[in-house]
């Protein structure tokens, strides 16, 4: 099959996050499975991928105006807002099936039903404010969750049946040795919870933080933190990359407090959970959302309205007492090697459904 990535964000290089991730991944697994793939994607500008775009924009004519890079081993279409570009994607890779993946995913569904397209729409959070138009069930379009919670959410909210999918995690792309040195904490940006890390980092200057950057964010945003992180020897502020396992091959612990002081905020799965646990390294995270079906046991849950001590009482228990670290490190290892979020069964599931949905147009 030739499968159709869309997304109305940035894409990597230019943006980092865990939908860019799990896409890239997506893509992976398929490729290996045989299949054809490409990503449609807004293109951010100002950098050396946004003028060579621009450059083969140029000598191409205005029939390129979503030019491809394949940098990531298959084609990238990128360009000006995304929901203008189908038609000419269309014509010119001749998709069999569309998968909306992130960003306005409803509008790019709709815009890719109009070109007599069956779509998937992957729903990875409940930002419904943020998904381009009101989900609804419609013939020939089948909806993804990325967790019980979110499926549970759409269900109440909309009546929609969605089929779960947790994020697709390809094992070698994160898996490392680690020195267990470290906690690691990626996206400083306060709906995570960055306050919360940076005062366990304050109360225990004994242990390393590496803070790992990943939205691009306006710098007021995490300009505080960043600040307050600089005055802790003990903290790193690191860039963001798509290889991880630089960072992961340090940690003891990766720590996800999302939602905590930020009521609006829902955390659907957690994507730095899922690739930590490969490696065995266990969680700290909140209840919010669908990061306990991320966790699992490979780690400690702790409630968004718990005071600061229920914090540092279950960030000493897992630093400080090996027994019990030992045991949530093997607990996470088991966590991530589940079947039900092995890539090649839960791809051939998700084209199963693309399959039958292509056939039934």
């Amino acid at each position: 099959m030739r499968i159709l990535m869309v997304t109305s964000k940035r894409y990597l290089p230019q943006f980092y996050g865990g939908a860019e991730v799990s896409i890239h991944s997506m893509c992976h697994v398929l490729k290996q499975m045989g299949h054809e793939v490409a990503v449609l994607a807004e293109l951010m500008p100002g950098n050396a991928l946004a003028w060579q775009n621009r450059l083969k924009y140029l000598l191409g004519g205005r029939r390129k105006n979503f030019p491809a890079d394949h940098a990531l081993g298959y084609p990238v279409f990128r360009g000006w807002k995304p929901t203008d570009s189908v038609s000419e994607v269309k014509a010119r890779w001749k998709p069999d099936v569309v998968f909306a993946q992130s960003g306005r995913v409803i509008a790019m569904a709709e815009a890719f039903e109009a070109q007599q397209l069956p779509v998937c729409v992957f729903l990875r959070h409940a930002h419904y404010d943020h998904l381009g138009g009101l989900p609804r069930t419609k013939a020939g379009r089948v909806f993804i969750a990325n967790s019980q919670d979110t499926a549970r959410r759409y269900a109440a909210d909309f009546g929609l049946q969605c089929y779960v999918h947790s994020p697709t995690i390809v094992a070698n792309l994160c898996k490392t040795e680690t020195d267990r040195s470290r906690v690691v904490f990626v996206n400083p940006i306060p709906e995570k919870g960055v306050d919360v890390v940076l005062q366990l980092a304050n109360t225990r200057p004994d242990i390393g933080f590496d803070i790992v950057e990943s939205w691009a964010v306006p710098e007021w945003k995490v300009a505080p933190a960043k600040q307050l992180a600089a005055s802790l020897p003990n903290v790193r502020w690191l860039k963001p990359r798509l290889d991880m396992r630089s960072i992961y091959q340090h940690a003891r612990l990766v720590i996800m407090p999302s939602g905590v002081g930020c009521d609006s905020w829902t955390e659907a799965w957690g994507r730095v959970a899922s690739e930590a646990q490969v490696s065995g390294i266990p969680v700290l995270a909140s209840n919010s959302g669908g990061l306990p079906e991320a966790v699992g046991e490979g780690g400690v849950v702790v409630p968004c309205d718990a005071p600061f001590a229920d914090w540092q009482n279950a960030f000493g228990r897992l630093v400080d007492d090996a027994d019990f670290y030992q045991q949530c490190s093997e607990a996470a290892r088991k966590h991530a090697a589940r079947e039900a979020i092995s890539p090649v069964p839960q791809m051939q599931q998700i084209l199963d459904l693309l399959q039958s949905t292509h056939h039934g147009r």
